[in-house]
């Protein structure tokens, strides 16, 4: 199932506050935390990525 132009610029929107939320936990004391706050921070930016190709190709 193919996304729209605008779902995946949605998907950015609502990327780029959750990296932005996820970067407050990198200096939490609990190393495990960090650790999943950066998968967390990686993963969103490949959402931005993704949906970025996507919407140049169109």
């Amino acid at each position: 199932m193919s996304r729209t132009t605008q779902e995946r610029i949605g998907d950015i929107h609502i990327a780029i506050p959750r990296c932005l939320h996820y970067a407050d936990d990198l200096d939490a004391s609990e190393g495990y935390l960090a650790d999943m706050a950066m998968d967390a921070i990686e993963r969103n930016i490949v959402v931005v990525g993704e949906a970025r190709i996507t919407c140049q190709r169109l």
